[in-house]
């Protein structure tokens, strides 16, 4: 309820993505009212939900909601869900939050994470520069991989930078990490970075 009243009562700041208990009967009843409610643009699907509830990313899809996937499963399970979605409503727009988790002790060929980069053929995916500072420590380099392959993949227009706050720790941590990017320490062509760090995400969230 929070969320929603600061999405509405600020719309051009604020893009906002709900949660729905998908142990509840009536999750998917629970979609639809906050989808028609407004206030949000997505729903958080993890992949065990996707796993145990696949009809709440059809309704999702069928909504006009983005799908912000939230996997921490193998790529294996969870990408062909998704895909039957996108297959059967193309104008799905989803978020590929944190990397799609890759697997740091596969550095760095990242065998298995190859099918989140399969999405890369549905033009309304997005992938987002998330949870780095959850899979190694600071400058997370062990990752490096991933970004260069899914810059590969996706394009660097379809790619945003996210901060994990809070998690990521407290502002010290926020902007080193986000130092980074804006430094080019990260593998992102120099004239992506303010695209990346910023300017996909608000055309993805407030289609601009």
């Amino acid at each position: 309820a929070y969320l929603g009243s600061i999405a509405r009562e600020n719309p051009s700041a604020f893009s906002c993505v709900c949660l729905v208990d998908h142990g509840e009967p009536d999750a998917n009843e629970q979609l639809i009212h906050l989808a028609e409610s407004g206030d949000f643009k997505g729903v958080r699907l993890t992949s065990q939900v996707l796993f145990e509830r696949p009809e709440l990313a059809t309704t999702a899809a069928k909504s006009g909601l983005v799908i912000q996937a939230m996997p921490s499963h193998s790529p294996a399970r969870w990408v062909p869900i998704l895909e039957d979605v996108l297959e059967r409503y193309p104008q799905t727009h989803i978020m590929l939050s944190h990397m799609g988790m890759p697997r740091v002790d596969e550095a760095p060929i990242f065998e298995t994470h190859r099918p989140v980069f399969g999405l890369a053929r549905y033009p309304n995916v997005y992938f987002q520069l998330s949870f780095a500072s959850r899979l190694g420590p600071y400058p997370h380099e062990p990752v490096y991989p991933v970004i260069k392959q899914a810059v590969e993949a996706f394009g660097p227009e379809r790619i945003v930078w996210g901060s994990n706050y809070p998690p990521v720790g407290g502002i010290d941590e926020y902007l080193a990490d986000l130092n980074l990017l804006l430094d080019g320490k990260l593998p992102i062509p120099p004239d992506a970075i303010a695209d990346v760090a910023g300017i996909n995400a608000k055309r993805f969230w407030f289609d601009e």
